[in-house]
């Protein structure tokens, strides 16, 4: 243990038992050793949830106290994950006695699950192909590549009134994190082909869809974040000069859109999942035998009838009474989607000062 000596050098107070008794409100030399230590933990701990973007970033803010670990270290839970400060060696320097890492983040692996036709566009049939993007607004993933991936279905032809097509794809999963603010983001463009060019219309929704969400995670890094507790109603009127990084999206994509005339868009739509949604799918978790923990697939959540009519496909989201409709120009389409929470295998990098 730290001697007496080298305690007080390292809290800047003399050499007396009395003094860093009542700077720890502790009683006794161990007592105040500990003390010591958890102090720097949470210090170490608050610094590098600050440079992973606080509470805007994969683990949201802080739920209670840092906790003292079983033979050593500390753990600090928050939203959507943990921050643990691991013993690094025997020393008791503190520069060197802790080793910080998130752990327990969450993702996401998202199925298309289909897309239901309730009427056409054209007299009998459409000729359909869908575009979907999944991204987030992080201020720690600006040095990222991209924070966007995009997705385009081949053309469907010869849709009709009461068919499925796309059923059971899967999509792009990089970038789908359960974000406590931006939340997990799903922004989706139907289209009836004519004489456009899909691929180049791809290309421009996911251009303007990542200058957006650079845009958002630029404004939100290095923000103050005193008095900001995370809930959901302050990341949706949170302000920055003017500027609501989390209502940012609604709509951008229409830009391009207007800009690559051939097809007939059926319409768009953002699908937020918010955090809470995933911090209740994944109140219940199961380790498998390589140690591993997964989350059940929650039959619950699909047991609110058979989604689009006369299909068994298992569906999660939208949720049943909020299903919104894909329907310009006469066509009425809605989509569906399959979304397992995981837990996130990379490390969590600061990248913020």
């Amino acid at each position: 243990m730290i001697s007496l000596n080298e305690l007080t050098k390292k809290v800047q107070l003399p050499p007396s038992l009395k003094l860093l008794q009542d700077k720890f409100a502790v009683s006794s030399l161990r007592e105040a050793h500990a003390a010591y230590l958890k102090n720097h933990a949470a210090e170490a701990v608050e610094d590098y949830h600050r440079r992973t973007g606080g509470v805007f970033g994969e683990l949201g803010a802080p739920v209670g106290e840092l906790i003292a670990r079983p033979g050593g270290g500390f753990i600090q839970h928050f939203q959507l994950g943990d921050i643990t400060a691991d013993r690094s060696d025997p020393g008791d320097d503190p520069d060197t006695f802790f080793v910080l890492r998130a752990t327990k983040r969450l993702g996401a692996e998202i199925l298309l699950q289909g897309v239901h036709c309730f009427g056409t566009e054209d007299p009998t049939r459409d000729e359909v192909y869908a575009i979907i993007s999944i991204y987030n607004i992080n201020p720690n993933g600006l040095g990222e590549d991209s924070l966007v991936d995009t997705w385009r279905s081949e053309v469907i032809e010869n849709v009709k009134k009461d068919q499925t097509i796309l059923q059971s794809r899967a999509l792009p999963s990089k970038n789908a994190l359960a974000f406590p603010g931006s939340g997990l983001r799903i922004h989706v463009v139907l289209m009836d082909h004519e004489y456009g060019k899909p691929e180049e219309l791809k290309n421009k929704i996911h251009e303007v869809l990542e200058a957006g969400a650079r845009q958002a995670s630029s404004a939100l890094a290095g923000q103050p974040l005193g008095g900001f507790s995370g809930a959901a109603q302050d990341f949706i009127d949170f302000d920055i000069g003017g500027f609501k990084p989390f209502k940012a999206f609604l709509g951008w994509a229409s830009d391009a859109l207007a800009d690559l005339f051939g097809d007939n868009l059926i319409g768009e739509h953002d699908f937020i999942i918010p955090a809470e949604v995933f911090q209740d799918w994944t109140s219940e978790e199961i380790e498998t035998d390589e140690g591993e923990i997964r989350y059940p697939r929650l039959d619950k959540s699909f047991k609110e009838g058979a989604r689009p009519p006369n299909s068994q496909l298992q569906i999660n989201w939208p949720k049943a009474n909020n299903e919104p409709l894909f329907n310009e120009g006469g066509a009425t389409y809605k989509v569906y989607f399959q979304i397992i929470p995981t837990e996130l295998k990379r490390p969590l990098v600061p990248n913020l000062e």
